[in-house]
């Protein structure tokens, strides 16, 4: 998010007919998926978050592209890392893990997997929020990339970001609880 031309020329100066050459660049994370994407342009007031709609296209956000991205292939860095081996073909490399974790909120997981090999199975991640006794409390089980980059996709060598949303249940008692993942 910016204001345009880099805050020097705020849109209440704009003159109506002038056009504004604003210009942005967008840095790939590390681990994001090969595959098709497009950016996503939305003009908004910061002050209440209202949006500006597009007039005669009918949708918001408008989007640009499909762009084919490569993937990036460096090394992430996670806040936490692990160097976890599942067998001889994935190894989880660490994750970060941000977000409400009190009753009623959510926890945004992201994990990092390193691809050691060629994978000819579509496994599927659970991630797991337990408490001390293991009873799991909370999940979110599914296909890497929400489901759109399945494991027999990932190529030898491969960082992969995956991030995973887990709601926490409004009626959680006070405790302890960790984080649980891995593949089936």
């Amino acid at each position: 998010d910016n204001r345009p031309a880099y805050d020097r020329w705020p849109t209440d100066r704009w003159q109506v007919g002038r056009i504004v050459r604003d210009e942005y660049t967008l840095h790939l994370l590390p681990g994001t998926p090969p595959g098709q994407y497009y950016v996503a342009i939305q003009v908004y007031n910061p002050e209440d978050n209202q949006t500006l709609h597009v007039a005669d296209a009918g949708r918001d956000p408008i989007l640009l592209g499909p762009l084919r991205l490569p993937g990036n292939p460096s090394a992430p860095k996670p806040e936490n890392p692990l160097y976890v081996r599942l067998e001889e073909m994935i190894e989880l490399v660490g994750y970060n893990l941000v977000g409400d974790s009190t009753p009623g909120g959510t926890l945004h997981l992201t994990l990092f997997w390193h691809s050691l090999s060629e994978i000819p199975i579509d496994y599927t991640v659970f991630t797991h929020l337990v408490d001390e006794s293991g009873r799991i409390v909370a999940q979110k089980d599914n296909q890497p990339g929400d489901g759109a980059y399945p494991t027999s996709a990932w190529l030898a060598g491969a960082f992969i970001r995956d991030q995973y949303d887990i709601s926490i249940p409004s009626d959680l008692a006070p405790g302890r609880y960790y984080p649980k993942v891995g593949m089936y």
